[in-house]
């Protein structure tokens, strides 16, 4: 969250980052700065639980051509 390091097991902020900012306290007592990219960071992580972006890579192999030109089109 703090130095961009991939979070995956659901941590805030990575042990060094932790360290160096002493926030190896309870969130409610964080510093404000710190609390608003947690903030940020649920926002994303929620939003991401919510919509994936797929890529097409051809609207035939995704069967997308038929609902867009109809079976026949």
């Amino acid at each position: 969250m703090i130095c961009g390091l991939a979070l995956n097991n659901g941590a805030w902020v990575c042990i060094s980052c932790e360290r160096a900012y002493e926030l190896d306290k309870p969130f409610t007592r964080w510093p404000a700065w710190a609390k608003a990219l947690k903030d940020e960071e649920q926002k994303r992580r929620r939003h991401n639980a919510r919509f994936r972006e797929y890529t097409v890579l051809s609207y035939e192999e995704a069967g997308i051509e038929s609902l867009i030109y109809g079976e026949h089109g």
